[in-house]
């Protein structure tokens, strides 16, 4: 089953487990000399943050166990003149010469990816 919380969208890539992993955050703490106070409970994280299945002890990026993954990392996947395998460049250019996208090759695949899902 899909996570819906925090771990929304997150998926490793070597396992496929969604359960459980280490990410590295950004918290906010009060610190004095003699030591760390209210550490806050909130904490944030983002692509580039680092995270490791708990699973098979993969390691990588956030962005890259995101099953919507954002454009940049998937240029980072494929290579700036790289291609999704399940679309097509040319259905890219058959969009923007029809008039109907204006989005780059990379935030075109992006934004199909997060409809299908959404569709699904």
């Amino acid at each position: 089953m899909a996570n819906e919380n925090c771990l929304a969208g997150i998926r490793c890539p070597h396992c496929d487990n969604e359960k459980e992993f280490e990410i590295t955050v950004e918290a906010y703490a009060r610190v004095v000399d003699d030591g760390v106070h209210d550490l806050t409970s909130e904490n944030d994280w983002d692509d580039d943050s680092r995270i490791m299945c708990m699973a098979c002890r993969a390691r990588g990026t956030v962005g890259e166990f995101s099953t919507m993954p954002s454009a940049d990392v998937l240029r980072s996947r494929h290579g700036v003149w790289g291609e999704h395998p399940d679309y097509p460049a040319d259905d890219w250019r058959y969009e923007v010469g029809n008039d109907d996208t204006r989005q780059g090759y990379w935030e075109w695949v992006a934004s199909s990816i997060e409809r299908d899902m959404a569709q699904e």
